[in-house]
């Protein structure tokens, strides 16, 4: 018996993320010529019910981002910052993927070089689940369906971070709910918790 794989792309996941796109590039223009970050974080990928809540226990599920920070305004006490985060995973329930989100911030900076960064974002989940299925087809042999998957995700984080001269620490916690993961689950509730490092730039 021979066992086909199929990857099936819905068209309209894929319009949509051509939009998603071109909103993240007119943001890029806006901010040209501002302070620029760019990050590397390391985290674990967990499905919570509510924030700061674990409830799969599968022991280190990781996940790397590497992300793009843009001030949308020059240099001040506070800035909105917008960031493009893209972040690969590899949980033994959900599966391997990749997430890309776009984040509108406000980074607060205290007089003693920390600052905090409350965010909100959005963008799409591309993944193949842990368990992947078979169904027969018109000739009568096995194939897998639809193994890669499209999801929308919306986003809400909080970072924490100290920065001397152009390089900085943080730990960062994000909490992220998935559109249409698959039959039985509707939405599904996932969050990263990690450490990461910055290096500023002067502007992409």
């Amino acid at each position: 018996m021979k066992l086909y794989l199929k990857i099936s792309i819905n068209k309209t996941a894929m319009k949509k993320i051509i939009l998603v796109l071109a909103l993240l590039f007119s943001l890029n223009a806006f901010s040209q010529d501002k302070e620029a970050f760019i990050s590397l974080q390391f985290s674990d990928k967990s499905v919570s019910l509510y924030p700061f809540y674990k409830t799969f226990s599968v022991g280190l599920a990781p996940a790397i981002t590497i992300a793009i920070d843009r001030e949308l305004s020059y240099p001040l006490k506070s800035n909105l910052i917008n960031s493009l985060e893209l972040t690969w995973y590899n949980h033994k329930m959900i599966g391997a993927g990749l997430t890309f989100i776009s984040n509108i911030g406000y980074k607060y900076q205290l007089n003693n070089g920390l600052h905090i960064e409350p965010k909100i974002g959005a963008g799409y989940n591309v993944f193949y689940p842990a368990r992947e299925l078979f169904v027969l087809n018109e000739l009568g042999e096995y194939e897998s369906k639809n193994i890669l998957h499209f999801t929308f995700a919306g986003s809400v984080g909080l970072g924490i971070g100290y920065q001397v001269g152009r390089i900085a620490i943080y730990t960062q916690y994000s909490y992220m709910i998935e559109r249409k993961y698959n039959g039985i689950l509707p939405f599904l509730p996932t969050s990263l918790l990690g450490v990461g490092i910055k290096y500023q730039i002067s502007s992409l």
